[in-house]
């Protein structure tokens, strides 16, 4: 949508009015919010449907852009979405290391001229062609004045019974959340010499990495029939919510192909990727359909959760809003609502594998992160694995499944029975980027960190611009600096943090890489920044839940503690020293 630039902004239920001094107000009560937030949102709310880099947003909104850094930008959204109350990205989404984009409906209210405006409506000052006025004049002029009142009442009370009618209609008429997204794939249009052989079957293999790519929903893949397309009849595409259409071009061994994502119901384009490989590599061409599969998925639930709920929705609809929050920026407020998200899924339908899967993946990732208490470990591991036993029962070979009950066992502490089942996710599907990911990560626990970069790289490859890509150069970073390579861990690091910037530990693991590089202030001014996001850190607890039974793996930790005595991190907590 082009930039809307008016007087005032409307969406949702609050007004932006874009004077010299913005302000935001809901329902006519002001809400109190920095006046760079206000630059930010302002600008977001001008672009909607846009996604808007950080480069353009502290290009844009700040008077000091080179002394500005994107830590600006991320507190602003913090606190703008904090003051809408979208904690859960509704309204200002995150889209994946490209930037923000401001979701919500926009109605753009222009200024309204004041009265004294107008050449010929000055206040107070009669028109110098008035006559005086008869009485009788007078009381047809107040008559007419009276109908022509009433007749604007008249006029104003259909026009808003009319617009409530066209507006509930419309409503009605919108499209729902659809439980089982309808995808209809066209045969590739190839172009070139021998390019319809070499991408023969390609639309199948991008088919089944729809099915095997990580998702909230169960998607409902069908192919258009090559004979009606020739004719010009769509009937299979007539049914979809979606169609992908793909063309192919070879240059020299390069298979270039374009793929588009169609809303077939508004016959508008919803996305398009290229992607290219090499057609004498071999496994170029099944890792590129995955790829395809994973991004297709991705955009497919974007898609789906920006529309309304059904009047009575089912398993697969909660199912799609919680892994939308695990698909965004993670924190331990959007993991614990996606696990409710998810919960509601199970009770709606107990059997629902995508929502058991979804639901072990979060509830891990909750014990994992350290967002989860102590007390409540054991409870949320029982009821986990429960879940997941479950699922497998159903589907056992789903290869998610398997990559859930992997991470499970992490979690647990049994890292050498995780391993196998990540390995058993990677013998269903091979081009599992997130199981690649995981086998690397857990090889550290078990003193194979050397691997772990390795693990890390093929993933990414499969998979270079997944929403887990944060978490990905994390685990890089923690295995490279187990090995002592700082430098390679800081740069691991730091992309971790270009794609997330609200996940913290990041920042405790860069104040460590620059402790073993000798930056003890940069480290000192890291750690400080980890501590005031995690004010209850300390290196008895860091220690209690990293304990190991293998001695290489013991000798690392052991190094990464003295490095955070040096930077400052409490032994124990207060009240825990007093007790002593």
């Amino acid at each position: 949508m082009d930039e809307i630039a008016m007087g005032a902004l409307r969406f949702d239920a609050f007004t932006l009015e874009l004077s010299d001094e913005p302000q935001l107000k809901r329902k006519g009560e002001l809400i109190t919010l920095r006046p760079q937030c206000l630059k930010v949102l302002a600008y977001l709310a001008r672009h909607p449907g846009k996604v808007i880099s950080n480069a353009d947003l502290i290009e844009s909104c700040w008077e000091n852009p080179k002394q500005t850094n994107v830590n600006s930008v991320a507190q602003c959204i913090r606190e703008i979405r904090e003051a809408l109350g979208q904690t859960n990205h509704a309204v200002i989404r995150t889209v994946p290391r490209r930037g923000y984009l401001f979701a919500a409906s926009v109605v753009a209210v222009p200024d309204m001229p004041s009265d004294d405006a107008h050449p010929n409506n000055v206040i107070g000052k009669p028109s110098t062609n008035a006559r005086p006025a008869t009485a009788a004049a007078r009381w047809i002029r107040e008559l007419g004045q009276r109908w022509l009142a009433f007749a604007a009442g008249a006029m104003a009370v259909i026009g808003v019974v009319g617009w409530l009618v066209w507006a509930w209609s419309g409503r009605s008429a919108e499209p729902t959340m659809m439980a089982m997204p309808s995808i209809v794939m066209t045969p590739v249009k190839a172009s070139g010499a021998d390019a319809d052989k070499l991408v023969a079957g390609l639309v199948d293999e991008i088919g089944a990495g729809i099915w095997r790519a990580p998702r909230g929903f169960k998607p409902d893949v069908r192919h258009a029939d090559i004979l009606e397309l020739a004719r010009g009849r769509q009937s299979r595409a007539d049914e979809a919510r979606y169609i992908v259409k793909t063309s192919a071009a070879l240059d020299g061994s390069t298979i270039h192909l374009n793929v588009q994502l169609v809303d077939a119901g508004l016959a508008r384009q919803v996305w398009v990727g290229t992607f290219d490989y090499s057609s004498i590599e071999s496994g170029a061409r099944p890792r590129t359909a995955a790829r395809v599969g994973r991004s297709l998925v991705a955009e497919i639930l974007r898609a789906e959760v920006q529309r309304p709920l059904p009047a009575k929705p089912g398993a697969p609809h909660w199912t799609m809003l919680g892994r939308w929050l695990m698909n965004n920026e993670r924190s331990a407020q959007t993991n614990a609502q996606a696990i409710d998200l998810f919960e509601k899924a199970i009770r709606a339908e107990p059997d629902y594998v995508v929502g058991l899967v979804n639901y072990t993946r979060a509830m891990t990732d909750h014990i994992l992160n350290g967002w989860a208490p102590k007390a409540e470990r054991m409870e949320r591991i029982t009821k986990a694995e429960a879940a997941i036993n479950r699922a497998i029962k159903l589907e056992p070979d789903n290869a998610g499944a398997y990559l859930s009950r992997g991470g499970l066992l992490r979690a647990r502490g049994d890292f050498a029975q995780a391993i196998v089942a990540f390995e058993k996710a990677l013998e269903h599907d091979p081009y599992f980027a997130n199981a690649h990911a995981e086998l690397g990560r857990t090889k550290i626990d078990v003193g194979l960190a050397q691997q772990t970069e390795g693990h890390i790289k093929a993933a990414i490859a499969l998979s270079p611009t997944d929403f887990a890509l944060y978490i990905w150069c994390y685990w890089a970073g923690l295995g490279t600096l187990h090995m002592g390579d700082h430098g390679a861990a800081l740069a691991w690091l730091q992309r971790s943090l270009e794609a997330n910037r609200a996940y913290d530990n990041t920042l405790r693991l860069m104040a460590i890489a620059y402790a073993y590089a000798g930056d003890e202030s940069e480290g000192q001014r890291r750690m400080q920044e980890f501590l005031k996001l995690r004010p209850g850190f300390t290196l008895a607890r860091w220690k209690q839940e990293n304990t190991t039974r293998i001695q290489i793996v013991g000798e690392q930790r052991a190094q990464m503690v003295g490095a955070m005595q040096r930077l400052g991190v409490p032994e124990a907590e207060r009240r825990e020293a007093a007790g002593r």
